[in-house]
């Protein structure tokens, strides 16, 4: 990954989901996905929200 070439501003993102798909795989996938890949580029970032 190459560095930003200008101040950037941070960006947070968040996933919104109705409760009934709390338990549907593909949901499951894209959220555990997007979190693996947020802690990757940011290790600080906080996973206990998980699952």
């Amino acid at each position: 990954m190459l560095p930003c070439p200008f101040p950037a501003a941070p960006i947070q993102e968040a996933l919104w989901w109705h409760p009934v798909h709390q338990h549907d795989a593909a949901h499951t996938w894209l959220r555990e996905t997007a979190a693996r890949v947020a802690a990757e580029l940011d290790p600080s970032v906080d996973r206990s929200a998980e699952g």
